[in-house]
């Protein structure tokens, strides 16, 4: 617009530095003319500026969503680390312990705590191993009370054969 004005008043004071031929109609035509471009180029420009500084924002916001998105992956990603850590703590424990069981180690127990989600797995395990050598101590000490028996037995019998025998 001030362009416009400047070219007009110009055209006006001065008409020949403007336009060197012509009436002053003439040149006043052209100046007008010429204002009307200068001000249609300036919409383009103030347009394509106004889509460009959108364009802009809407990238920024995008770049920022992101890298939002970058940093939740990225926790997650830690997150399932220590999760896999965990894990591996925990089936490494369960392995030794059932590593001495094998070995025929029933006081085998695991003593070190597992995260919230497995000491449940932790504590049912210690109870089975208790459970278990128990039943192996009740079933040794049934079976030397059945030996015992079966020696008072063949002793009985023996002594009946010798006794028979005697006195035949």
């Amino acid at each position: 617009v001030i362009i416009a004005l400047h070219h007009l008043s110009l055209s006006i004071v001065l008409p020949s530095m403007i336009y060197p031929a012509g009436s002053f109609l003439e040149n006043l035509a052209r100046t007008v003319f010429h204002a009307v471009i200068v001000l249609m180029e300036t919409a383009a420009l103030v347009g394509t500026v106004h889509k460009l500084n959108r364009a802009d924002r809407e990238m920024r916001a995008q770049q920022e969503a992101l890298e939002e998105r970058q940093e939740a992956l990225e926790e997650s990603q830690v997150a399932d680390e220590a999760k896999a850590q965990e894990q591996a703590e925990v089936v490494d424990s369960l392995r030794v312990a059932l590593t001495r069981l094998e070995s025929g180690d029933l006081t085998a127990r695991i003593t070190e705590e597992f995260p919230n989600e497995y000491e449940t797995l932790r504590t049912e395990f210690n109870a089975a191993m208790q459970t278990l050598e128990e039943l192996v101590f009740e079933v040794a000490k049934r079976s030397e009370q059945m030996d015992a028996g079966i020696r008072e037995i063949s002793t009985a019998t023996y002594d009946l054969a010798h006794r028979t025998e005697t006195q035949a």
